[in-house]
């Protein structure tokens, strides 16, 4: 749900004058980066540096194609970006070993989850490794 233009300038609004400068400027600076064929990078903290909403804001913009990358730690991106980023197949388990793995070792109970690959992910990973895809598949 994208909120209304209106309540993107009341909270605007709202920033004391040195952040609506600041916000002013990385736009900006954002702005010209695009504009020369340049990429946008964002180096963040996690844990208690960040709030975990951000992150999902932060996956948001490079999928929209604002932010080109995001140097965080790896936890930032497994916990809370992961969500956003991936598109995500949940496959119900209907019995005990049905892809050859113990249910107890499922985080998520008789439930797997798999990543949605695109054709060129799919044949870049396939590359990558080659077993298994029968399983994926």
């Amino acid at each position: 749900m994208k909120p209304e233009r209106s309540a993107i300038h009341e909270w605007y609004s709202r920033l004391p004058a040195t952040s609506r400068e600041h916000t002013r400027l990385a736009a900006r600076r954002i702005i010209e980066a695009k504009q020369r064929g340049g990429k946008v990078l964002v180096a963040t903290g996690s844990g208690p540096n960040i709030h975990e909403g951000v992150t999902t804001l932060l996956a948001e913009l490079i999928c929209t194609g604002v932010v080109d990358g995001i140097i965080t730690s790896s936890a930032v991106v497994a916990h809370e970006m992961a969500g956003t980023l991936d598109r995500v197949k949940r496959v119900r388990i209907v019995c005990e070993g049905q892809f050859g793995l113990d249910n107890r070792m499922l985080p998520r109970g008789a439930v797997f989850e798999v990543t949605v690959l695109g054709e060129a992910e799919r044949r870049a990973l396939e590359e990558w490794s080659k077993d298994n895809w029968d399983l994926y598949d």
